[in-house]
């Protein structure tokens, strides 16, 4: 029964390489996946498909701006708040639960939340956003948050103020930064397009029967796919 269940593994494997892990209906060529090592097992038809999915999030440059617009405000709310924390009333640790701060606006100590549940995300702390700041942004986020209470859009909008305290008066970065996006996303999609045209998946006219149903296993199905 082991073996049974051991070489019927092994067949699934099998099956699975040569096969799309998606339609299950060709054999993916690799023209678009083969440098992702998460889609390389499906075909180009279905990795385009979803690439389509997500291009419709960013296919409207407005819609662009606004998300990107309502991230940066909820990132100052969340350093705001973080910069409030004292520490743990229990353990008087500074440290928060990642997750706990950026997806529910919550300030959770990350050691107690580790200790009590057994698991947490990272830890994260004011003091070492301050470093990463400072190390990268070559800026005091105290100063900005208590007077400016803002931060600035990206890297280079941080130079420029570096350069020219009067840049915020005329800041157009986070305009700037929502169009690369918009047309990263477009033209990308009409690349992967004008590729797929190449695309060599293989299909298929075989029915996907399960295993050891009906006198035929995956290997047989292998086997009439490789002579056909």
């Amino acid at each position: 029964m082991k073996g049974l269940l051991q070489e019927n593994n092994r067949e699934k494997n099998l099956f699975k390489s040569y096969y799309c892990a998606g339609c299950r209906q060709q054999k993916p060529c690799q023209l678009l996946t083969g440098w992702d090592s998460v889609w390389r097992s499906y075909c180009c038809a279905c990795f385009y498909e979803r690439e389509q999915e997500i291009a419709k999030e960013y296919s409207d440059y407005q819609k662009v701006y606004q998300r990107k617009l309502w991230k940066r405000q909820a990132h100052i709310q969340q350093l705001q708040l973080l910069k409030s924390y004292l520490g743990c009333k229990q353990c008087g640790n500074l440290a928060i639960d990642a997750y706990s701060l950026y997806e529910n606006n919550r300030l959770v100590c990350q050691p107690c939340l580790m200790r009590k549940e057994g698991g947490s995300s990272s830890p994260i702390s004011f003091l070492e956003q301050e470093k990463w700041y400072k190390r990268w942004w070559k800026i005091e986020i105290v100063e900005w948050l208590e007077k400016f209470q803002c931060l600035p859009v990206n890297a280079g909008c941080a130079r420029e103020w570096l350069k020219n305290k009067g840049h915020l008066g005329s800041c157009d970065c986070l305009e700037m930064e929502a169009k690369e996006t918009y047309e990263l996303f477009v033209s990308s999609l009409q690349e992967k397009g004008e590729k797929l045209k190449e695309c060599q998946c293989e299909t298929r006219n075989i029915p996907l029967i399960s295993m050891r149903k009906g006198g035929i296993g995956v290997k047989s199905i292998i086997y009439l796919a490789s002579i056909n």
